[in-house]
């Protein structure tokens, strides 16, 4: 009998300005077959708190495209953060429940415009029903447009179980991803520099001339520049995509997993904080831990840990409120993260900007000494 099957996938990236009201990309994205296909609208309420004309704008365009989709029904609005990965019965979201109750079927599209949350409970809701729906993305923020959202992963938290984000989830490549720089607009302060962080880190990892134009940039970046924060974006969400098609491992079969550089500990500050700290501020945090960590076993060049830590309190990272919780705590994120990766502990590293190598041992004294002055760094802001 035969035993091997290929799939091929298709991951699609589009950037577009004004993709709701001029752009072309994103309704190409929603056609299915023939006849217009009903389309569940699911919107991060964040967005429409921002953008009172939101619920309006996606009204007009489904009448204006009435002969490629039929709205299932008015938007379901999802709470922005970690609120919508919560739950007492994670199985059955809000958004599977609308799946069954407003005729969602596999020829139905599940369109999300949101943060990374959003997009990762909504996409979770459509890869688990009816075995996968159709699901476009669409990030409306900085984190979202760079990275959470231009991944192939979905998922929510397991509640009240420690160690619990992301414990459900799927891998699943949705339709199409549209990004548009034109809602990062209204985004506060925290969200429009929350992505930085994970531009930072790709840089870091793969890409030292982004972590040059950053620097150089940092500036223009704070006083909210569009264009460049459009270009950061864009730059961040390429390779992000290259990891994924060409790296070899999209599903992350393997242990090594270089795009979760100092997201262990950011992790477990998440949780540990109830989700009171951002994830752009917590990656900030831990990507600094890992860095001291490094210089401190030999790993790291010297000096790259001041370099970032200037550079994240330039951009306004490493001043949110840490209260109560102490480094023995957040180091029990290696832990978990050693569980999550299936045994062995496997944690990026950076030998200097776009050299990363992969550690197996991280020594203890090393990296409670990191998180005890990346917790006073950023309680004294300076």
């Amino acid at each position: 009998m035969p035993e091997c099957f290929a799939m091929d996938h298709r991951h699609r990236v589009v950037f577009e300005h004004d993709a709701l009201t001029a752009g072309t990309a994103l309704i190409e994205m929603l056609r299915v077959g023939d006849a217009p296909a009903r389309t569940l609208f699911v919107v991060d309420d964040g967005l429409v708190a921002s953008r009172p004309d939101m619920l309006s704008t996606l009204d007009t365009f489904a009448r204006t495209h009435a002969d490629i989709i039929t709205p299932a029904g008015h938007p379901l609005l999802l709470p922005g953060g970690e609120a919508c990965k919560q739950g007492t019965d994670p199985g059955m979201t809000p958004v599977v429940d609308a799946i069954r109750s407003r005729g969602i079927c596999r020829r139905s599209t599940v369109l999300v415009l949101g943060g990374g949350a959003v997009l990762d409970a909504a996409g979770f809701g459509a890869a688990v029903a009816h075995r996968g729906v159709r699901l476009v993305r669409m990030p409306t923020t900085t984190l979202a447009q760079g990275d959470a959202g231009v991944g192939v992963k979905n998922g929510v938290n397991m509640p009240g179980v420690r160690g619990g984000k992301n414990l459900l989830g799927t891998f699943d490549v949705p339709v199409g991803v549209l990004n548009d720089p034109t809602l990062l607009t209204s985004l506060d302060d925290v969200h429009w520099r929350a992505g930085l962080a994970e531009s930072i880190k790709v840089g870091l990892v793969k890409d030292a001339a982004l972590l040059d134009a950053i620097e150089q940039d940092a500036a223009a970046l704070t006083n909210r520049d569009l264009p460049t924060m459009t270009r950061v974006i864009e730059r961040t969400a390429a390779l992000h995509v290259a990891h994924i098609v060409d790296g070899g491992d999209p599903f992350e079969r393997e242990r090594a997993r270089p795009l979760d550089f100092g997201h262990w500990m950011a992790h477990e500050l998440e949780a540990t904080s109830d989700w009171a700290v951002p994830h752009g501020e917590a990656v900030a945090m831990g990507m600094c831990v890992d860095l001291l960590i490094g210089e401190a076993m030999g790993i790291t060049e010297s000096g790259l840990a001041e370099r970032m830590q200037h550079l994240l309190r330039e951009l306004g990272f490493l001043q949110w409120p840490v209260r109560d919780v102490g480094p023995d705590t957040l180091l029990d994120g290696l832990e978990h993260f050693r569980q999550h990766l299936g045994g062995e502990l496997t944690v990026c590293m950076i030998q200097s900007p776009q050299h990363a190598v992969d550690v197996h041992a991280i020594d203890a004294g090393a990296a409670r000494s990191a998180v005890s002055t990346v917790l006073d760094v950023n309680a004294s802001g300076v």
